[in-house]
């Protein structure tokens, strides 16, 4: 009886030992942080404030605080636009800056950003483009 116990454990210590590891996957395991906090020494130097990130998978969605929302659109694996919003103390969003991005065989080729939009300025006063080589 103990030869058929040790025999049974060794096959099955063998088969355990042997089977695909369906746990072992190439997914990433990265921890993405919920909040990040930025603490400054002066308030010359800028508020403090508390941001909490959302993701979807491992891409982030929008970064908010009690002054700021930032929210990202992707094209695929790829940021294609970034959105930052003015919050103030009634919770009343206005934009203030749009950043595109494209992209050339997965490297980032250019960005074009707008800022100051108004009812005057509908797509911003002030137009950037930055390229990428």
């Amino acid at each position: 009886m103990k030869k058929l116990l040790l025999l049974f454990c060794a096959f099955t210590l063998v088969f355990t030992s042997c089977s695909s590891d369906e746990n072992s996957s190439s997914e990433d395991k990265s921890i993405l942080p919920k909040t990040i906090s930025y603490i400054y020494p002066s308030v010359y130097l800028g508020t403090n404030t508390k941001n909490t990130l959302t993701y979807d998978g491992n891409k982030i969605v929008s970064s908010v605080s009690q002054i700021s929302k930032v929210n990202f659109t992707y094209t695929g694996n790829f940021i294609t636009k970034q959105q930052l919003f003015d919050v103030d103390s009634k919770g009343l969003e206005t934009k203030d800056m749009e950043a595109e991005y494209t992209y050339e065989n997965g490297k980032l080729k250019t960005r074009i950003t707008r800022e100051s939009f108004t009812t005057k300025y509908p797509n911003g006063q002030y137009i950037g483009k930055t390229v990428y080589t």
